[in-house]
């Protein structure tokens, strides 16, 4: 899966976690700040933003879903997309 691809579908799921926790405030607000995170994400930054969900996720489990398979994290790192 190519990087933009992969954020199109994690921005997806993530807007869909948001309508989930629309009424749980903290998790609501966590999601919006991974929203916004991944809208300018660049791929020299995916280590950082995979290590920010995999946190998320000790409190929303189902952010684990968003986390790509290492073998597309290393296409995407030999892609240099």
């Amino acid at each position: 899966m190519s990087f933009n691809k992969w954020k199109t579908v994690a921005m997806r799921k993530l807007i869909e976690l948001s309508e989930i926790y629309k009424n749980d405030p903290k998790r609501h607000d966590t999601i919006e700040v991974l929203i916004n995170k991944l809208r300018y994400l660049r791929s020299r930054d995916l280590n950082s933003f995979l290590y920010l969900l995999h946190n998320v996720a000790k409190d929303i489990p189902e952010v684990k879903d968003i986390l790509p398979r290492q073998d597309e994290v290393e296409k995407m790192m030999e892609r240099g997309e």
